[in-house]
């Protein structure tokens, strides 16, 4: 024969069922709530790493711009001073200064091929 389980019994039985279903709610929302926490730190991180990369780039392409920079101020000067130097060869101040002209040119024509040319 089955014995009945009183009223008092089953109502205790769903209580504790109901709480237990509440406390792995709590628990789920609270791993979920981590999860989503975690996950925003490590954007944060991957952000944090991309700046630190960009700059990092930046600073490259600064380094290599000055470079290019006085390279480039370099070659004039030099240009500029052997096309007067050729010019003083010719014995007067025109020669002097349609030299420095053309090595102005040399310098300006060959910085725009290499430009061109360049990818």
């Amino acid at each position: 024969m089955a014995t009945a389980i009183p009223t008092e019994e089953k109502l205790e039985i769903h209580q504790r069922a109901i709480m237990e279903d509440r406390l792995k709610i709590q628990l789920l929302a609270k791993q979920e709530e981590m999860l989503r926490a975690a996950k925003k730190g490590s954007v944060y991180l991957m952000q944090t790493n991309e700046v630190e990369e960009r700059d990092r780039y930046r600073y490259q392409w600064r380094k290599e711009d000055r470079q290019r920079i006085i390279s480039d101020r370099l070659e004039l000067f030099v240009s500029i001073v052997a096309g007067g130097l050729m010019g003083v060869l010719s014995g007067s101040i025109h020669g002097v200064v349609l030299g420095a002209f053309t090595g102005f040119a040399v310098w300006f024509t060959t910085g725009m091929v290499r430009n061109w040319w360049s990818p």
